[in-house]
């Protein structure tokens, strides 16, 4: 019976390890990339920092008196700020489980629609160096906003900035402001950065579920084969009854480095798999 699962684990680890082998490779690889360059995104600091000027002496109307203009209830609000949008103060709001909307603070009315010239000028302001800019297209998800934070905004408006080295901008059409910037750096590096470390292509990351159970079952692979490799590595490994060579490993070679340099790593590689696992 022991002699049965022993040859079980043995199989089990060896074609686990050729199956995830360069899975393995890619997603150390790819976690050091991101160690340098992080997945596009549009900061706190970043969103105050090319804010446009907001002129308070224009504002007329209360927050109160702005949610009860449009039937928004207090209790619901989930995050509002007071910003400028299209040159104009405005209450930037969103209540539980809907989507955001721009209220403008001197005369009660609602942002009604984004229109193409308004990306494009909301771009402009947010680059501030930029004199041009050029709008792409509307689109509800690509590559580099397929994060849920994005849903209350969209669809989004694709804009290029003009004279810069690839840089493009997403705009709100609920709010008209720039929710996520990216460089032509930034995308280059993310292909083979956290596209691949999160398994994250736009295909699959649109089906939330299905992401999910894909990272969960490669995930659970990998600790299979990790915890599958460290029984058997124990099990060949003699410390006190060596080897007739007087060797502690079976091994010569490669497999020795594989066979002790796993055990040696067996702990880093597990947490690294099961943080991925738990993520």
């Amino acid at each position: 019976m022991m002699k049965n699962v022993k040859r079980f684990l043995y199989l089990l680890h060896r074609w686990l390890g050729v199956g995830f082998a360069l899975l393995f490779l890619l997603w150390f690889a790819s976690g050091i990339v991101m160690m340098y360059v992080a997945f596009p995104t549009l900061t706190p600091l970043e969103r105050f920092e090319h804010a446009p000027p907001l002129d308070i002496s224009r504002v007329t109307i209360g927050p109160a008196a702005a949610f009860a203009l449009h039937d928004i209830e207090p209790g619901r609000v989930d995050q509002f700020r007071l910003t400028s949008v299209q040159g104009r103060p405005a209450y930037v709001v969103r209540s539980v489980g809907e989507q955001w909307r721009a209220i403008f603070a001197d005369d009660g009315r609602a942002l009604a629609a984004v229109r193409p010239v308004d990306a494009e000028q909301a771009a402009i302001v947010f680059d501030g160096k930029a004199r041009s800019a050029t709008y792409l297209n509307t689109l509800r998800v690509d590559q580099w906003t397929v994060s849920g934070s994005l849903n209350g905004h969209r669809p989004l408006h694709k804009v290029a900035m003009s004279g810069s080295e690839g840089d493009i901008v997403y705009v709100s059409s609920r709010t008209g402001q720039v929710v996520r910037d990216t460089t032509a750096w930034e995308r280059g590096w993310n292909w083979v950065g956290a596209v691949v470390h999160w398994i994250y292509p736009t295909v699959l990351r649109q089906q939330p579920s299905t992401w999910a159970n894909v990272v969960i079952a490669l995930s659970l692979g990998g600790l299979v084969s990790v915890v599958s490799g460290v029984v058997v590595g124990f099990w060949r490994l003699r410390v006190k009854r060596r080897y007739r060579s007087g060797a502690v490993s079976p091994f010569r070679g490669w497999q020795l480095w594989h066979h002790l340099g796993g055990l040696i790593c067996a702990l880093f590689v597990f947490t690294f798999m099961f943080s991925g696992l738990m993520s």
